[in-house]
């Protein structure tokens, strides 16, 4: 009897006491959509939110005003929507991809703005658009009858070949080999319709041969490609070579 006596008087204790405020943050929230330039879902595709170091603050001295870079990423859902939760305060931007597919990365190749967000603390973003624009194919022959690349690239330091686009917003994008065979290699990238891009092509190991047989220089070579409006189809591919080593 004793016992539940004392029990009683403890629960009553403990409602007489008022009512505690979680201190738990919950964070921002940013909600969105994927679309293509023909305002069609994209499902499956992939965002990444990131918030560089010190974007938008004052540059201070002390190490406790540094703000550390953050980056997340998820799959959109199948109607194209998605959403973050828990984001700090801070400057924030949203990229879409989907690789594998025709869509470019929204932030390499830009359909308007940047997608920029300045984000509040326990804030409700919504209505988020981010639009990809279709890509269409350069391809690339790349000749190397002496097998040079084959022979070097995976056992000697600096054997490589730099092949590929910058892109709308000062970027690298690398082209991929699509095959290979005794006799060199074929690669592709995607860029948008209706624009010229200009290919770099460089090696400080190789020998190389643009696309009118003229040997590359040192500095390497950017060589003009200029795509369909319509992206009806892929411009001529280019041909390059290796033609032997430059440090033999």
């Amino acid at each position: 009897m004793k016992r539940a006596t004392v029990l009683l008087a403890l629960a009553g204790a403990a409602m007489a006491q008022p009512p505690q405020v979680s201190s738990v943050k919950m964070g921002s929230v940013v909600l969105g959509k994927v679309r293509g330039e023909d305002a069609s879902a994209i499902g499956s595709a992939w965002v990444t939110i990131m918030r560089e170091a010190n974007v938008g603050r004052a540059v201070s001295p002390d190490p406790k005003d540094k703000v550390a870079p953050f980056s997340q990423g998820q799959g959109v859902r199948p109607d194209g929507t998605f959403g973050f939760t828990g984001l700090e305060a801070g400057t924030y931007r949203l990229c879409a991809s989907h690789p594998g597919t025709t869509w470019l990365n929204s932030c390499e190749w830009p359909s308007g703005p940047d997608i920029t967000l300045k984000i509040g603390a326990e804030q409700l973003i919504d209505g988020i658009v981010l639009t990809m624009r279709k890509g269409v194919p350069v391809n690339i022959r790349l000749n190397d009858p002496g097998n040079h690349l084959s022979k070097n690239e995976k056992s000697t330091p600096g054997a490589h070949i730099l092949l590929g686009v910058g892109t709308a917003r000062g970027r690298f994008r690398p082209a991929t080999v699509t095959t290979e065979d005794a006799a060199g290699r074929d690669y592709s990238v995607l860029v948008p319709a209706g624009t010229t891009v200009d290919l770099v092509f460089y090696s400080g190991f190789f020998k190389l041969q643009d696309h009118r047989g003229n040997d590359v220089p040192a500095a390497g070579t950017k060589i003009p490609v200029t795509t369909d409006p319509a992206g009806a189809a892929p411009p001529a591919k280019v041909v390059l070579a290796v033609t032997g080593l430059a440090k033999p």
